[in-house]
């Protein structure tokens, strides 16, 4: 599945901080593959052994779960080019995971069977390290399935959400950044950028929404 929103929250978030390094770094990345089912995992592992074709992609069964991917805790990359997807003349896959190491993920390129550079995964969720030596064995110790670990998510979804700019602003959390915050979006809000259902008072937003909106604000700024 190519779709992020099926991750584990904490690389949810991870992801949407690397995007804005890798654009400010001039690295157009695309993401590819995120959370894997069994039968997905096992069409993957028949590459090279069962289905005619060469070169072995994987060495992790659907049934064993020895993918993260299986766990919602791995994605892979590439090119935003169609025609040079794969092309890492210029280093552009070692560049990208620099930036996401980081962040606290690991590289696949940095493994020697199989070196697998458009992977990148989450191997320590919530100060958690639940990747061990590079396998799942800690998370089927723990969680025994992958269905049973992402039960656990649940509590990750319930981030807190802003109604309003004067939420943001009454939020003692946010410290020094509160006023700043809220005073941005009203400014965003009364040059007529639209935000949610309308007005500083028809927010829906979390924090890291909050500041995604700042952010891209303040770039377009700085590019006017």
């Amino acid at each position: 599945m190519r779709d992020v929103t099926q991750l584990h929250p904490e690389l949810q978030g991870k992801i949407a901080e690397l995007k804005r390094l890798w654009a400010d770094a001039g690295l157009n990345v695309a993401i590819g593959e995120c959370l894997r089912t069994a039968a997905e995992q096992d069409k993957i592992y028949a590459k090279g052994r069962t289905d005619g074709t060469v070169g072995t992609l994987t060495n992790a069964k659907g049934a064993d779960y020895g993918s993260v991917h299986q766990w919602g805790l791995a994605f892979d990359f590439c090119r935003n080019d169609k025609e040079r997807a794969f092309d890492d003349s210029d280093g552009f896959f070692r560049r990208a995971a620099e930036l996401a190491k980081q962040k606290g993920l690991s590289w696949g390129g940095d493994w020697k069977n199989p070196v697998d550079k458009p992977h990148l995964q989450l191997e320590t969720v919530g100060g958690e390290r639940l990747i061990t030596n590079g396998t799942t064995s800690e998370l089927k110790k723990r969680f025994g399935t992958p269905e049973n670990f992402m039960k656990t998510w649940e509590e990750w979804d319930m981030q807190k959400r802003y109604k309003s700019t004067e939420e943001i602003r009454a939020d003692k959390e946010l410290g020094a950044s509160a006023k700043v915050y809220a005073d941005e979006l009203d400014a965003l809000i009364a040059g007529g950028v639209a935000i949610g259902r309308g007005g500083s008072a028809g927010l829906d937003l979390t924090e890291d929404m909050v500041r995604n909106l700042i952010y891209c604000s303040r770039i377009v700024k700085a590019r006017v």
